[in-house]
């Protein structure tokens, strides 16, 4: 299947695209994970468009609710752009899946359907990124706000050092300058190869949030590395690189504290 909003961390797909496959059944193992307040998104459509709804279904496939997204269009008026920013609790339940359908409500069938959301309410990590201008076909310009929640585990830290090096009097090395720093790692499963995208874009946005509620720490982070290998089936097992430290030396050194 593919995605039609690349870059966003909850995809969506054509109903066209699903026809053959059992889609509709919430899969015990292949998901989006997400919060009480679902995981926003953003999805792009062919103008013009009608009336155009989100609703929530469970995983029996009963109807919850409709959702309140904001609407925008280019100024050349050729496509819509829907937004859903997750501000405000649903009525989901703990450890169960949900998953969003969209299109036109007097059409007999859906146009888009999300990837299937597990909601769960104590995520290891979660991270929060946002951009000041569009990335790709991302609208950050009214405030998109972007979410990723996993489990997983801190691996071991990461340090670098580069050194600035010049050749003395006495024909030897001189090093006049140094930076370490230092990288946290943070290992997940279960990322589908249709976010992968989106995750190895992470890294382009200006504001990147990272919560690691496992040991309790924030972080805001001015890059964020990510790496992947295929578990199977469409799953990865995802890393984040970050660096969190850095100590620099440079000429005669200065006091970092003044006393």
């Amino acid at each position: 299947m593919r995605q039609v909003n690349t870059g966003n961390i909850l995809p969506f797909y054509k109903y066209d695209a699903l026809k053959s496959e059992n889609f509709f059944n919430a899969p015990t193992s292949h998901f989006v994970g997400g919060d009480i307040r679902l995981l926003p998104f953003q999805l792009i459509v062919p103008y013009p468009a009608g009336l155009f709804d989100f609703d929530l279904y469970n995983e029996a496939g009963a109807f919850l609710s409709t959702l309140t997204v904001t609407e925008a269009e280019n100024t050349s008026a050729t496509v819509k752009i829907f937004t859903f920013p997750a501000n405000v609790n649903q009525s989901v339940t703990n450890c169960s899946r949900y998953q969003i359908r969209a299109g036109d409500p007097s059409l007999p069938d859906y146009e888009y359907f999300s990837e299937w959301i597990y909601i769960k309410t104590n995520w290891a990590h979660e991270i929060t990124f946002t951009n000041a201008s569009d990335i790709g076909q991302v609208m950050y310009q009214t405030g998109y706000t972007q979410k990723v929640y996993f489990d997983g585990y801190e691996d071991t830290p990461k340090t670098d050092i580069t050194t600035g090096v010049e050749i003395g009097l006495n024909g030897l090395e001189v090093i006049t300058s140094a930076r370490q720093t230092e990288k946290r790692v943070l290992v997940g499963n279960g990322f589908l190869d249709s976010q992968l995208t989106a995750l190895q874009r992470i890294g382009l946005h200006k504001t990147i949030t990272i919560n690691d509620k496992e040991n309790a720490e924030t972080h805001t982070v001015t890059r964020l590395d990510f790496t992947h290998e295929p578990q199977g089936d469409g799953a990865n097992t995802g890393t984040f690189e970050f660096i969190v430290d850095t100590a620099t030396v440079e000429g005669c050194g200065v006091n970092t504290f003044v006393l």
